[in-house]
């Protein structure tokens, strides 16, 4: 048996719960009639070979990766959603941008 840790992301959506591996993504939601649904596929992989050869870059190849699942996550689900679908969480993110460039 491999001893090696399993290391899991993910986030949570305003009607459900998105994790992601190193090499898969499962999200479930539940819609507005009450209906559990969930959804599983692969993880797209940006630059393989950069993120092995510049540790540098294995960050933001990473958070890329991330942010390109959204889309096979809507996709496979259409009532998923995201936390910044809302004007408010919108709102403070920008608010926290121009307070942070103010300062």
């Amino acid at each position: 048996m491999d001893d090696a840790p399993v290391r899991l992301g993910g986030m949570a959506l305003q009607n459900g719960v998105l994790v992601h591996g190193a090499t898969s993504w499962g999200c479930a939601v539940r819609g507005t009639d009450g209906v559990l649904r969930t959804a599983s596929g692969r993880k797209p992989h940006l630059a393989p070979a950069a993120r092995q050869r510049m540790p540098i870059l294995r960050g933001p190849i990473v958070l890329a990766e991330a942010f390109a699942l959204l889309p096979a996550v809507r996709r496979a689900l259409p009532q998923a959603r995201f936390p910044f679908e809302r004007p408010s969480v919108v709102a403070a993110i920008l608010g926290t941008a121009v307070a942070a460039r103010a300062l």
